[in-house]
């Protein structure tokens, strides 16, 4: 008999989550505040096993689980959340009675790789509005509805840094990225030159978003080469993580050094034209022909 009324209690507090978030499913996750989560399984804080070592600062995009951000504290001093969901944007704000804790500072802003307009899609399951597409979602909310998409303004992620050492200053060193859900790759190209910053970037694996019908997984070869470009290397595949980079302090050195040989490069260049220039004067051009030939294949050579 208990046991039957226990079931039943469980039902009825499933019937009650359902009916404060429309569309959601039975068994909902709670965070550490016991406000319902979206379905997870854990990946969310296996994902944080792979982080490196404690670094100044880490910005944390898409993130609702206070319990991550109090798993991110011993290893960052300094952290900013951005969560552009306004429903789990005033969860975060409550858990902490609208009062972070020091070095904790928390954004509404949508991070995007400029400031164009995104489309924003509303559902009768506020915890799921985004930049997500109702497709990606219905495998895992069947009884999802979508109620509008409007267009939103992004804000690059090297303006949300900007503003945020703005206001509280610069905390120097290198910080890590981690991010939920959609925009991994906007979000990034939005860093511009501050992409040399982080130390480490993860793109975390939400378990109820299907990522090969959206903009989820793997970088794109473009992506690849910037990174790869900028010293990052990707990191194995782990339990949580759908995208990983790594920056490698080693090869630091050797990139500088081939910027400071392609800036010599340049000069030469330079220098060869305004030779030419001097000598086409006196008729005298055919002097610096094989230098010229020389250079342009080095200089070919270095542009691709």
């Amino acid at each position: 008999m208990g046991g039957a009324d226990q079931g039943a209690d469980q039902g009825a507090e499933e019937r009650a989550d359902q009916a404060a978030d429309p569309g959601a499913t039975p068994g909902v996750d709670r965070g550490a505040d016991g406000s319902p989560l979206l379905p997870s399984d854990g990946a969310q804080l296996q994902g944080l096993a792979a982080l490196p070592e404690p670094l100044a600062w880490a910005v944390l995009i898409g993130v609702q689980d206070p319990a991550v951000i109090t798993a991110c504290l011993p290893r960052c001093s300094r952290l900013l959340l951005v969560q552009p969901n306004d429903l789990l944007h005033e969860r975060l704000l409550d858990f902490w009675h609208g009062n972070p804790p020091a070095g904790v500072e928390i954004s509404a802003e949508l991070p995007a790789a400029d400031s164009s307009a995104i489309p924003w899609y509303t559902y009768n399951d506020r915890r799921l509005d985004g930049i997500t597409g109702p497709d990606a979602l219905r495998p895992s909310f069947p009884n999802l509805v979508l109620l509008d998409q409007q267009f939103r303004a992004g804000t690059p992620l090297q303006q949300l840094l900007l503003d945020w050492w703005q206001r509280s200053g610069d905390p120097g060193g290198s910080g890590l990225l981690l991010h939920w859900g959609d925009g991994f790759e906007a979000a990034l190209q939005g860093a511009g030159e501050l992409i040399e910053r982080f130390q480490c970037l993860q793109q975390q694996a939400l378990p109820h978003h299907d990522s090969s019908v959206s903009s989820g997984g793997a970088a794109t070869a473009p992506l690849a080469r910037w990174l790869q470009s900028c010293c990052f290397t990707p990191l194995p595949a782990t339990a949580g993580v759908v995208s990983g980079w790594q920056r490698q302090r080693l090869r630091l050195p050797q990139r500088q050094g081939w910027e400071l040989q392609r800036e010599q490069m340049q000069r030469a260049f330079e220098l060869v034209q305004q030779r030419l220039e001097a000598l086409a004067g006196v008729g005298a051009p055919g002097l610096l022909a094989k230098e010229v030939d020389a250079l342009l294949g080095s200089w070919e050579e270095w542009q691709g």
